[in-house]
């Protein structure tokens, strides 16, 4: 059996301005593909067409179409997720409060070995 259609809500005059503006201009591709998307679907085209316009998937269309429906603009904006955390920022971060200060020293491949001067007299004295 064939899925039944999805379309976007009725768009007013100025919705419809605003989607076109963020189909040109917005900072993101991502949020210009839904826009055009969205201005697709108020012209009755269906989501199969849609897809092969825009060149991506169907099922991306139709969650674009219901996500419009549902919040409105807030749809549009890309869903930031949390990624990974700067571990390594925070090692470093770590490391310099664990590590003593040594008089002369503040790279930590040197932190805690003695100065060159007190080897080499400690060798020749």
């Amino acid at each position: 059996m064939r899925p039944p259609e999805v379309f976007v809500r009725e768009l007013s005059f100025d919705e419809g301005a605003r989607l076109k503006s963020i189909s040109k201009r917005a900072k993101y591709q991502s949020k210009r593909q839904r826009a055009m998307i969205l201005l697709a679907s108020s012209t009755g085209m269906p989501a199969p067409q849609i897809a092969a316009v825009v060149r991506t998937d169907e099922s991306h269309v139709r969650k674009v179409i219901h996500a419009f429906n549902d919040r409105g603009f807030a749809s549009l904006d890309p869903d930031y997720r949390g990624g990974s955390s700067n571990v390594r920022a925070n090692r470093c971060e770590r490391a310099f409060q664990t590590v003593p200060a040594v008089s002369g020293y503040h790279r930590l491949s040197h932190a805690g070995k003695p100065p060159l001067g007190s080897v080499v007299t400690g060798l020749l004295g």
